[in-house]
């Protein structure tokens, strides 16, 4: 299972509609968070960090 987040999405609501994906990057594995605090946390790193990926330049493909 994946699960994507659209980063600054603000189109029309997606549920129920088919995407195509592309893997990129690996984030992090799944984890259990000791509580909510440390769930936010780690979800702000996450998005800092895919913000850095996305803005990268795509690099050439062989």
């Amino acid at each position: 299972m994946v699960e994507a987040h659209l980063l600054d999405y603000t189109g029309d609501p997606l549920y129920g509609k088919t995407l195509a994906i592309s893997y990129l990057h690996y984030l992090r594995p799944e984890i259990a968070f000791p509580s909510l605090e440390a769930l936010q946390e780690q979800l702000h790193q996450d998005l800092s960090q895919a913000r850095a990926w996305a803005a990268q330049p795509p690099k050439e493909q062989p």
